[in-house]
Formats: structure tokens, C-alpha cells, sequence
């Protein structure tokens, strides 16, 4: 399988039918005042039927119909796995038969747990087959990393042909001991069928309940039961100990019984955090083309993406989205007394005034004082609001994950210093002279706005005549 980083609105919806396309905006070769029009921010078709995911859009989703990639939600680490027709909803599911089978990411607590916690409650949702039973078929897990101080980890499986959810320090009580429970279904598991498997943290009530195809398996009380481990970067492992077929994987705020059961909020769609490239931009219309009447477009947008992702900042409507300014930017649309099934959204589009980027910086200066060694330098900022520099280096354009130089791996941080230079140098030590590498910086504000990119540098760090060893791209 493949996968690809998407930086902007890579989760905008996912239903049972056509995901949304990947949308990336590139606004490197504008250097003034623009207005853009019918900006595409959404393109496929929602067509509203009875999958029952509370508010998609602010869920973490896997859906095998499109690609597994990278997105604001989470990071692919490992995506090894076949393709097959026989699935539990849409065109494809994940199947899981040899040693090396595993589909691994990192979710990105940062963005999914403020979305969650709204709703207090949440719920682990997946459908499976098993298509050669063992004594012991691990599903799922999910784990914090070792820096991570709570130690929560999550199996799910089939033992004995019983599902079994194994949850270690879900919680801590009064004296600070580790809270961990087992709970495990009545129904047993036969090969070659489908089920489902929800997991429900019933926060408001402290307790932690398993369904199978939407009906109570087993509940288990538990004491001072938070979402907190939500805050924690998880690591997700998928079909690494069976022998079957995986799909609909989902992480969702509410309680969710089962993907066929009509949920809350339907009839509304929420978009991911859009990246409009430049602050200060301002949104003069928001256009919804598709087969719907009675809906309402609203709308939020801020240069903090902090204030953004928080909800700190209101929603508005009507003639006020065209007085919202800002980098970052949200919509939804609520539908109102619309049959299911007969609704779509074909498209909705932008006009969007994008002013010019003070903000971004230049490298104006490059020198190879020894192999292995690189100086860039830029000009100071003037801008009270610019906090740090961010050096990158990688070895393909536009790709900075470097890690050679002793200074650090890619990127680099470098404070603003407070006495003003005309020209602030910096120097990478530890390169491979034998290696061509691309370098570029950003400017990041107070409130942890980042600049667009410098214009790139290719550079080889041989010291020779300089103007054989780099250029601008």
C-alpha cells in the first residue's frame, strides 16, 4: 500500500461511498495580494445513507476504499497489508495472513483529543473476520510510547473463540495504583463471518463497555475512567497476530454501537483545520453545489492555531463569513429535514483573499567553510512577532528529514536573538560531502504561526568554488 503526507485538509470526510480528494495548496509563487475564486476545498460526492459514524470528521477513520496516508490526524508508520473485495462496508477491506502483515500509525494526540473530549464519552469501533482460527488471534492494540508516563496500553482479540479486551492502567485509584481489567464477550466467534466490535468508554458513568454486532457483551466499572490517555500520542497496531480480514477502523467522540445504527449528527459535516497558507486571509464566500435545500454553511478561522483547535473561537454564519481573517480555517455545513440517502455534496468552494507574506524569510547568504560543513545566513527580523527560526535539511527537494549534521536532525530551531544583526549566519557541521542536500527556512511566530518556506537550496558541502557546489530551486 502506499501513502503520502498531506499536509492540508487530508481527513475532510469519509462515507460510504466517495472519499473526498486530497487538497494541498501551494502558494510558493505568490508574492502579493490575491484574490483567489471558487478555491475547491472539498471535491467528491457525500452522499448521506445509514453509516452511523458520529461527526467523521472530527474521528479518526480507516476506511480501505482509498489509500492509508498520513494525515492531520495521525502518522502511517508501517502499511503492510493486501487488498480484498470481501468487506464489511464499501469496496474494500485490510487482509492480514502473512508474518510481516501489519498496519501501524501514530495519532496525533495533539488534534484528535480536543475533539473527542467534547463529547466526554468515546468509542473504539472495528469490524473483522477471522479466516483461520487460533487459540490466540490479537487484533488490535493500542499503546503510549515509552515516553508517555501513564503506561496505557489496549489489546483486542480472540481467545478461545471469545472476544477479549485486555486494558492495562485504563485508570488510577485513590492511593494511585494502576487500574486494569479484562473484559470478554458471551457470544463465540466462528471463522469466514463478519463482526463487529465497539468498545465503549462510558466516561460520564466510569465504565467500559464491549458490544458485538451492537449488542452488550460486557461491562466492567471503572473507577475515576477518564479520556486522558487521548492527550498521550497512542501507537496503533492492526492484524500483526491473525489471520483474517480488518476494516472500518474508528476512533470517535460519543457512543457507538455499531457502524449500522443511525447515530446523532447526522446531517452534519465538519472539515478538518485548512491551512490557507497565509495569515491574515479572508474568506469573502463559502459555495456548496450538490442535491441538498435546506442547509446552513458556517464558519471559523483564526492566524492562532491553537485558539482554532481549542473551540475558543465562534462559529458565524451568513453575511458575517465574509468578515473572517485568518491563516487557519473551518467550515460545516448542517443539513435540516432532508430524507437520508436522497442528500449530496458535490463540492464546496472558497473566495479567498490572500495578502502578501511579510512574514517569510530568505536565504540570502551560503558559504562552505570546510567538507562537511554548511553556512546559510538570512536577514533579521523586524517583526516583534517572530519568535524562532527553523533551519531544514533532507536529501530530496521539498523532503527535509535530515539527520546527518551534529547540530541535530532536521529542523533545526534557532532562537531570535534579541540585539539586532543585519544578517543572522548559522552553520551545519557533520554533513557528508558527498552528498547533495536541500536546505530551507521558516520564520515561526509567538503564537507558533510558521511562515511558508524559503525558496529551496541545493548544496553540496565540498569546499570548492561556491558557486559549483549550490544553487536556488
Amino acid at each position: 500500500m502506499k501513502f503520502l503526507v498531506v499536509f492540508v485538509a487530508s481527513l475532510i470526510i469519509f462515507t460510504s461511498h466517495l472519499s473526498a480528494k486530497e487538497l494541498v495548496f501551494d502558494y510558493k509563487n505568490n508574492f502579493g495580494n490575491a484574490l483567489l475564486s471558487n478555491l475547491v476545498v472539498y471535491d467528491g460526492n457525500i452522499i448521506f445513507s445509514s453509516k452511523g459514524i458520529l461527526n467523521v470528521n472530527q474521528s479518526v477513520v480507516l476506511d480501505f476504499d482509498s489509500d492509508i496516508r498520513d494525515s492531520i490526524f495521525y502518522s502511517v508508520l508501517k502499511s503492510e497489508f493486501d487488498l480484498s473485495k470481501d468487506s464489511f462496508f464499501g469496496k474494500y477491506a485490510a487482509k492480514f495472513y502473512k508474518s510481516s502483515h501489519v498496519l501501524a500509525f501514530l495519532v496525533n494526540s495533539r488534534f484528535l483529543a480536543p475533539k473527542i473530549q467534547e463529547y466526554g464519552n468515546f468509542s473504539i469501533f472495528f469490524a473483522f473476520k477471522i479466516t483461520k482460527m487460533e487459540n490466540e488471534n490479537k487484533i488490535l492494540s493500542i499503546v503510549i510510547p515509552e515516553k508517555g508516563s501513564r503506561g496505557f496500553s489496549l489489546d483486542i482479540g480472540v481467545s478461545f473463540s471469545r472476544v477479549k479486551v485486555a486494558l492495562r492502567k485504563i485508570a488510577f485509584d485513590d492511593t494511585g495504583e494502576p487500574i486494569s481489567v479484562e473484559l470478554f464477550s458471551d457470544t463465540k466467534v466462528k471463522e469466514d463471518k463478519w463482526y463487529e466490535v465497539s468498545l465503549v468508554f462510558d466516561v460520564n458513568r466510569s465504565r467500559v463497555i464491549l458490544y458485538l454486532d451492537g449488542i452488550q457483551e460486557a461491562v466492567a466499572s471503572v473507577k475515576n475512567l477518564s479520556s486522558q490517555f487521548l492527550s498521550e500520542e497512542l501507537i496503533i497496531e492492526i492484524g500483526k497476530e491473525m489471520v483474517g480480514l480488518f476494516d472500518e477502523f474508528v476512533i470517535t467522540g460519543g457512543i457507538m454501537k455499531s457502524l449500522m445504527d443511525k447515530q446523532p449528527y447526522q446531517g452534519e459535516i465538519i472539515s478538518d483545520v485548512i491551512d490557507l497558507g497565509k495569515l491574515g486571509a479572508e474568506i469573502k464566500s463559502i459555495k456548496v453545489d450538490g442535491k441538498l435545500k435546506n442547509y446552513l454553511v458556517e464558519a471559523r478561522s483564526s492566524d492562532d492555531l491553537k485558539n482554532l483547535v481549542s473551540g475558543s473561537v465562534e462559529w458565524v454564519s451568513g453575511d458575517n463569513i465574509s468578515n473572517l481573517k485568518g491563516r487557519y480555517f473551518q467550515y460545516r455545513v448542517k443539513i435540516f429535514n432532508e430524507p437520508i440517502g436522497k442528500v449530496s455534496i458535490e463540492r464546496i468552494r472558497l473566495d479567498v483573499f490572500l495578502p502578501s507574506d511579510v512574514f517569510k524569510h530568505e536565504i540570502v547568504f551560503i558559504d562552505i567553510p570546510n567538507n562537511g560543513e554548511i553556512t546559510i545566513g538570512w536577514n533579521y527580523s523586524l517583526d516583534e512577532e517572530v519568535d524562532y527560526y527553523e533551519i531544514y535539511y533532507g536529501y530530496k527537494t521539498s523532503d527535509y528529514f535530515g539527520t546527518d549534521a551534529v547540530n541535530g536532525i532536521s529542523p533545526i530551531y534557532i532562537k531570535k536573538p534579541q540585539k539586532f544583526y543585519p544578517l543572522l549566519k548559522y552553520t551545519l557541521k557533520g554533513l557528508d560531502s558527498s552528498k547533495v542536500y536541500y536546505l530551507a527556512i521558516r520564520a515561526v511566530s509567538k503564537n507558533g504561526t510558521k511562515s511558508d518556506f524559503s525558496k529551496e537550496i541545493k548544496v553540496r558541502p565540498l569546499k570548492q568554488s561556491v558557486s559549483q557546489s549550490y544553487s536556488f530551486r
